[in-house]
């Protein structure tokens, strides 16, 4: 395929402003251009105009290398935007346009280095798959989905497209959020006693909290620190009345030395404690899941997108950890165990930034990375 042809892809998935939905949208785009190019592509409706893409190439069902992406992209603020965010724009090597960088160029890069493979009628011994989700920005909804219907259950390595800067990431931290809710009673704020304050139990609980997570100080070698932040706060809506509700929002980012499991029974028995008190109403919802991932650092996936990876592009690559989440919090959840890796075109740092872009140049290696990595990743894996 030549340059225009690759920009235009990446130019039609840009054009569809698929924020938190619409995923339907570029997905019939994928299938469209891999039915051009002889390749049969099968779309897994998740929701209204949600639709998960799922194909493959290659001559043997075993073994099978998965590339994912997802197809949802954050909002964009147009007034902060130099040009319009839902239309690719280049500007020297910049490519800008909301989700270049996550992670359409990615999703765009792998479903065109399975294209080259089709058109190229490239002698694969097994297959490479495809698994373009919905949903990730928000719960990794489509990835879930995939995997629970069985999709991932016969990989044997899966890389990822989330922009790594093109260096390699094989392990990324677990994320948490959660809500607790203080239920209290109304009276004028004359008459405090009348009325039992929610905010006050609230703030007692996030002191607890604090006091609570002071005892751990858990620091993984790969991964970091543990971090727990909470980020929102409400109470009330009038000056001179108690409230009677009051609630907060946090973000744990959780390491496998003080994982999920970890964190939410820490946080449980804080509520439980606060609540034997008859003046406290707490309840505790957990809404987003999902766990820290530590893959193989020394997987023959690794070590093949590194060679490959430094002879395409000239640069030393790091392998590292990630401090962010991803799909693979999911995938990990399959009935098999496989290495997982993240290797994508974007810079990490403008995930999610006004002006969002990814340098043409690293979007055209990418496409040569994965196409490369699939013909040596599945004939290795049957020497």
């Amino acid at each position: 395929m030549n340059q225009e042809e690759k920009l235009k892809l990446l130019s039609d998935l840009i054009g569809v402003p698929s924020v938190n939905g619409r995923e339907r949208e570029v997905a019939l785009i994928l299938q469209s251009f891999l039915k051009s190019h002889g390749i049969t592509a099968h779309l897994i409706d998740y929701d209204t105009d949600r639709s998960n893409l799922i194909a493959s190439y290659g001559d043997k069902k075993t073994p099978v290398l998965g590339f994912s992406g997802h197809m949802d992209v954050v909002t964009a603020n147009e007034k902060e935007w130099q040009s319009f965010p839902f239309a690719l724009t280049a500007v020297g090597d910049h490519l800008i346009g909301r989700g270049t960088a996550d992670q359409k160029a990615g999703v765009a890069a792998q479903a065109i280095a399975l294209a080259e493979l089709a058109d190229a009628h490239a002698k694969l011994n097994g297959q490479v798959r495809l698994l373009f989700t919905v949903g990730e920005e928000v719960g990794e909804y489509g990835a879930q989905q995939l995997t629970e219907l069985g999709y991932a259950d016969d990989l044997s390595g899966l890389v990822i497209s989330e922009p790594s800067s093109q260096d390699v990431w094989y392990a990324n931290q677990g994320s948490i959020d959660y809500t607790v809710v203080s239920t209290g009673k109304t009276s004028h704020s004359s008459m405090p006693d009348l009325g039992v304050n929610a905010l006050d139990n609230l703030v007692t609980f996030y002191n607890a909290l604090q006091q609570a997570l002071q005892s751990h100080q858990e620091e993984s070698p790969i991964l970091g620190k543990f971090h727990n932040s909470v980020t929102t706060f409400h109470a009330g809506d009038q000056v001179n009345t108690i409230p009677n509700h009051a609630e907060l929002q946090g973000n744990a980012r959780t390491i496998p030395e003080f994982d999920n499991t970890a964190f939410i029974a820490l946080i449980t028995n804080a509520v439980n404690r606060l609540n034997e008190s008859s003046s406290m109403n707490l309840g505790l919802t957990i809404n987003f899941n999902k766990m820290p991932v530590v893959s193989g650092k020394d997987s023959p996936l690794v070590h093949q997108t590194v060679d490959i990876a430094q002879e395409i592009t000239g640069k030393n690559l790091q392998v590292i950890g990630m401090v962010g989440t991803t799909d693979s919090s999911e995938f990990i959840k399959a009935k098999t165990h496989f290495p997982i890796i993240v290797y994508g075109p974007g810079i990490t740092q403008q995930a999610h930034q006004p002006n969002e872009f990814v340098s043409k140049r690293a979007y055209f290696q990418s496409i040569d990375v994965y196409r490369e990595l699939a013909k040596r990743f599945l004939n290795k894996a049957n020497d």
